[in-house]
């Protein structure tokens, strides 16, 4: 178990992947329904960061789900 610079990078990859995918569904809902998406959908970004955070503290280094 451990966690460094890697993990670090990963989790901020993480954060900014799931913070575009819901930036480009808000942009899609917006043209198609004209409903701007609210600011706090990039919590779904936020808990996604926070969920490969934790998976990257507890699994060891090496780990192939890593």
């Amino acid at each position: 178990m451990g966690f460094n610079v890697s993990d670090l990078k990963r989790i901020g990859w993480t954060f900014v992947q799931a913070g575009a995918a819901v930036i480009l569904a808000g942009l899609v809902s917006f043209v198609n329904d004209g409903v701007a998406f609210d600011i706090e959908a990039l919590g779904i970004a936020a808990i996604a960061a926070g969920i490969s955070a934790v998976k990257n503290f507890l699994l060891p280094d090496g780990n192939a789900a890593k």
